[in-house]
């Protein structure tokens, strides 16, 4: 039976709900799959800032550990290799959001990831080069974390408003058609304040408002009921245009108005 190393990346802003899913598996793992328990690394950086956790396991069954399903059921971005042992080739499975935030799950061994000089020079041959490289960079496109990152991130707000309460109108149509921000939107611990009911369509409502704490700490109306990768973007948003020094709670409206 093969058993290899198996390695899971994913960001920071993930780590927890990537954890809470690892240890309702742990006690499976540990009998069916996986010879030792994983165990929680350090953080890196990777290119543009983006934080990372690497998470690792000594001997999985197959490299198969399990949960894979449910990261992405519960939309995690992640990036899975492990080591060649005999049967089993090394490879990497990577699960990202394209720009239109639509799941993709990409699979790639050394092979795919190289082009020999003798396919390069079949396809000059037969005069198709540019074709065959092209083909290849798009099947790598947008597996770097700074990609994903980009993809994830919001546009910038539009405009302020209001004159005596801080605020901002946040224009970010792509969260309005994002499974996780319309869970969110439609759940029990639902905004503030809304110009919508919980299981309309998502053409029925075109904002909701919430409100961050006036110390840009991190704390406010949505904070751990909204998903972190939105609430932090909100804070993070605030801050650039905000500093800590009035009393009151900043409004942020959130709209999904298309641009022309």
């Amino acid at each position: 039976m093969s058993y290899v190393a198996v390695e899971i990346t994913v960001r920071k802003a993930d780590s927890e709900r990537f954890e809470a899913l690892a240890s309702d598996y742990q006690s499976r793992l540990e009998t069916n799959s996986c010879k030792f328990p994983w165990q929680r690394p350090g953080v890196t950086n990777q290119g543009a800032g983006v934080q990372l956790v690497t998470y690792g396991w000594e001997a999985v069954k197959f490299a198969v550990l399990g949960f894979e399903e449910e990261l992405q059921n519960d939309l995690i971005p992640y990036s899975k290799t492990w080591s060649e042992e005999e049967g089993i080739n090394q490879a990497e499975e990577h699960f990202r959001f394209d720009a239109n935030h639509t799941p993709r799950l990409i699979q790639l061994t050394d092979e795919d990831r190289s082009i020999s000089v003798q396919d390069l020079n079949e396809a000059r041959l037969a005069g198709m080069l540019e074709t065959v490289i092209n083909e290849r960079l798009e099947a790598l496109d947008g597996l770097s974390w700074e990609q994903q990152e980009a993809v994830l991130m919001p546009l910038p707000p539009t405009k302020m408003f209001a004159e005596k309460r801080p605020g901002l109108v946040f224009n970010v149509p792509t969260w309005f058609e994002d499974p996780r921000f319309i869970s969110w939107l439609n759940s029990r611990e639902n905004p503030v304040m809304t110009w919508h009911t919980p299981g309309e369509e998502v053409g029925e409502y075109s904002d909701c408002v919430v409100f961050v704490d006036p110390s840009l700490d991190g704390d406010g109306s949505d904070q751990g009921a909204m998903p972190d990768v939105f609430w932090n973007a909100i804070v993070e948003m605030c801050k650039q245009h905000f500093s800590p020094d009035f009393s009151y709670s900043i409004a942020v409206q959130l709209t999904n108005l298309q641009e022309d």
